[in-house]
């Protein structure tokens, strides 16, 4: 019997590298399954996994942009201009401004904005920032609003 070997060469070699699609096709399928479970599994938090992405959000998402306005401005915004300060550059501060420090409008999982007061009266350091919750009433922080104080 007479058998010929052919080395492979850079294109052969190449080929035998990649992945089947079939490979690729149980991988997408897989992401798929593994996509819909996760929304299935957000879906049934209903307001208390959203009331987790905002006390997310109010305690730790806004605070890199607001540091970095502070560091350049000197402080942060005032209340009167609020978190909108970090996306528009508010009168008075010159080209210190360095922003925009957040991409757009901040809102709430309900669609509602963010309240905003600095100086804060339930943070002695920091602004006060907290969502108006799922009643989309302001309670100051209250009730089921979530706020960046009550930890």
């Amino acid at each position: 019997m007479n058998t010929t070997h052919y080395p492979m060469n850079r294109r052969t070699r190449g080929r035998a590298a990649g992945f089947t699609l079939l490979e690729i096709i149980i991988v997408v399928g897989l992401i798929a399954a593994l996509s819909g479970a996760l929304i299935v599994g957000l879906q049934g938090t209903g307001n208390a996994g959203q009331k987790q992405i905002e006390k997310q959000f109010v305690t730790t998402g806004v605070k890199a942009p607001l540091m970095a306005y502070r560091l350049n401005i000197g402080d942060y915004p005032s209340s009167d201009q609020g978190l909108g300060a970090l996306i528009i550059a508010p009168s008075g501060v010159g080209s210190k401004w360095s922003g925009p420090y957040l991409d757009s409008a901040a809102v709430d999982s309900w669609g509602q904005p963010y309240n905003y007061r600095y100086p804060g009266t339930n943070n002695k350091t920091f602004p006060d920032i907290w969502s108006n919750g799922p009643d989309r009433q302001n309670n100051e922080g209250g009730g089921d609003d979530v706020n960046n104080w009550d930890h």
